[in-house]
């Protein structure tokens, strides 16, 4: 990865025009090793015309000088090194500002027909009822944050005293599910903020893209990421590697991270119980490689 080959030289931005909550969503599920921003109003993409010939990158020195654009894979690590060699006692004349925009309103999901959430007092009742267009979700907070944010208990802290009911009505809730789950956060005055946190986790990458293509076929007359487990066996109907992940965290109680960014949904019938035959079965059903490490990844913490 170039931030990791040019890390002493080199700051790599990714600039996405993506809703501000789908970008933070990217960043607690795929942990990109690189600076992740914003253009809000577009107003970058708008000065280089970036739209109009994506992918697009830019070369710019200290003082915002352009030094090359275009294409990324016309550029080749000979050229980065020449311009980086040519540059590197360049005296820095101007500072170029990011600006954080704070309470920036997001249209990009649609208005759902129904948003209702309110707090309600302590219960061990749990229900959640969840269609294409539709969830009705009852008990603790959590619970009903994890599963629209895709986020684990290792990966999400939320305070264990709040209790909701919730009942939304959405045209295509899972593609704005992200964005129901920020809603929910904000309807109930909470915060949230990303939290740097330390521990073992499970890396799952793409190595073999031929195999992910879908062989296996699980039917179900439910809506995408329906799933099913048994003590030995994880199925799922229609999921991203990214939902898969998270089922599978959730299933095992241990953490996996996509290092993959694929938003194509697969039929997954997975082997999980022992650590050996999940790898085997992830590396020749589908082409995935499994790692473990031990280091630093990125959660979300709501709070009052």
């Amino acid at each position: 990865m170039l931030q990791e080959t040019f890390q002493d030289n080199l700051t790599v931005l990714s600039l996405s025009q993506e809703a501000a909550e789908k970008i933070f969503n990217h960043v607690l599920k795929q942990q990109p090793m690189l600076w992740i921003a914003r253009d809000y109003n577009g107003e970058n993409f708008k000065q280089f015309r970036a739209n109009d010939y994506l992918p697009y990158a830019v070369i710019l020195n200290k003082n915002g000088d352009v030094l090359w654009r275009g294409n990324p894979t016309n550029l080749t690590e000979a050229d980065l090194r020449r311009y980086i060699a040519q540059n590197q006692n360049t005296r820095v004349r101007k500072v170029i500002e990011i600006q954080s925009i704070v309470n920036s309103t997001d249209v990009s999901a649609p208005m759902p027909d129904k948003f209702q959430v309110k707090r309600i007092p302590p219960t061990s009742e749990k229900i959640l009822e969840r269609t294409e267009d539709g969830l009705y979700y009852k008990g603790p907070l959590f619970d009903v944050l994890s599963e629209l944010l895709q986020l684990p208990s290792q990966r999400l802290e939320v305070p264990a005293n709040i209790f909701v009911e919730v009942d939304v009505r959405r045209a295509r809730l899972s593609e704005y599910a992200d964005s129901t789950g920020y809603q929910i956060i904000k309807q109930l005055r909470l915060k949230n903020k990303e939290k740097l946190l330390t521990g073992d986790y499970y890396t799952i990458e793409v190595k073999d893209p031929q195999k992910l293509w879908d062989r296996l076929q699980v039917v179900w007359e439910r809506h995408d990421g329906a799933y099913f487990y048994d003590e030995y066996e994880l199925t799922i109907d229609n999921a991203t590697l990214a939902e898969m992940c998270y089922r599978l965290s959730v299933v095992k109680g241990e953490l996996f991270i996509p290092q993959s960014n694929t938003s194509t949904r697969h039929d997954w019938i997975i082997s999980y119980r022992f650590d050996d035959l999940l790898a085997g079965n992830l590396l020749e059903t589908f082409g995935l490689e499994l790692q473990k490490r031990n280091g630093k990844y990125v959660g979300l913490s709501v709070y009052e």
